[in-house]
């Protein structure tokens, strides 16, 4: 019988090459690879287009960037399949109006961080209306009822929602238009002084939030945890919280898989009580703590190994420990700051950090 090369068994082939995007290796080595074989051009020429940067970078010739990107995306369309648009400094509107009227057939994943939507409203309806969008990444820097025509346009078929919030002038202004369920909310409101949000039914209409799967509040403390509704909380599966100054009450989560905690640099306390919530009842599998850039002191994580070790839960849940690049974790380290945890073999550490709470819930 002939083994078949395992270098043209595509499944891995793809991994292979997804492998390398996801390391970060220089643009050199894919486009290596593209001219390797027939079978290899599709997936690294996918992987080379993965994520196109619409920018107006003060070091890129934007304008002449921006027409060959089309040509390329119009000649080979199941390339990209994310496209980011953000501003750095003053974007033309012909190159804008350029890509957006490119056609993205497969177009699944789509970020906006423009200083003023509003003004690219006409340009960015032809992107945000495809029915191919899954996942919607989107940083607002206008109050919400300035730019809810703009939001009411939105594909329905979008799952996926991160959202960045730089202004709160009150709810959404209810339309006629169908509601877009969504199954992960990412949520990052960044208020100065201002009081803590609330997060009800009608919060980011037309966006449903009652049948969330996932949820990721970047700082827990600008969210009302007790206004969101018992529908919602009830059908959470993956929340992923950095607590900064108040505990959350994870009682009301009960159907919680996957928890993802920030280690905080300074004060346990807020983390200690916060896990203390989780009860019998909880049916947890998988928690993960981002320990950062922490200093190993045993002294300082003594509560929280202690806490940590005596969690009240049948079969015990995987614990991981999540490392940077920047600053890589050793057993050793965990040894020091989680000594009962560690000798009870109950963590592990995890070298790869997954910030989006949509490619965890897409993961499992």
């Amino acid at each position: 019988m002939e083994t078949q090369n395992p270098l043209q068994i595509q499944e891995l082939l793809d991994l292979c090459i997804t492998f390398l995007r996801g390391w970060g290796q220089d643009y050199q080595d894919l486009l290596s690879c593209a001219l390797v074989a027939r079978s290899w051009v599709a997936p690294a020429q996918a992987s080379l287009f993965h994520t196109p940067h619409v920018t107006n970078h003060r070091f890129m010739k934007i304008d002449r960037l921006a027409l060959l990107f089309c040509e390329t995306i119009t000649a080979y369309p199941f390339l990209a399949r994310e496209l980011n648009i953000v501003e750095y400094f003053y974007l033309q509107r012909a190159t804008i109006g350029k890509i957006c009227s490119t056609t993205f057939p497969r177009l699944e994943c789509l970020s906006i961080n423009l200083s003023r939507i509003t003004t690219w409203e006409g340009e960015l309806s032809s992107l945000v209306t495809l029915k191919t969008l899954r996942y919607l990444q989107l940083d607002v820097n206008e109050s919400f009822p300035a730019i809810s025509s703009f939001l009411s346009r939105f594909s329905p078929t979008i799952e996926h929602l991160d959202l960045g919030c730089r202004q709160w002038d009150g709810l959404l202004i209810e339309t006629s238009v169908l509601p877009i369920k969504i199954t992960s909310l990412k949520l990052d409101v960044q208020l100065w002084n201002a009081p803590p949000q609330r997060l009800d039914i009608g919060f980011l209409y037309p966006f449903d939030v009652s049948q969330l799967r996932a949820l990721e509040v970047v700082d827990a403390g600008s969210l009302v945890w007790e206004s969101i509704p018992d529908q919602t909380s009830q059908t959470i599966e993956i929340l992923q919280l950095d607590l900064k100054s108040k505990p959350v009450d994870l009682s009301r989560f009960p159907h919680l898989i996957l928890l993802r905690v920030v280690l905080p640099e300074d004060d346990m306390s807020v983390l200690v009580r916060t896990l203390k919530t989780i009860t019998s009842g909880h049916c947890l599998q998988t928690l993960i703590i981002w320990t950062g850039f922490c200093e190993p002191a045993p002294e300082k994580y003594k509560e929280l190994d202690i806490t940590l070790s005596s969690l009240p839960l049948d079969p015990f849940p995987k614990i991981q420990m999540e490392s940077s690049f920047i600053r890589p974790r050793r057993e050793e380290d965990l040894k020091d700051m989680f000594p009962k945890l560690v000798s009870q073999n109950k963590s592990n550490m995890m070298p790869t950090p997954v910030y989006n709470v949509a490619f965890l819930l897409l993961e499992h």
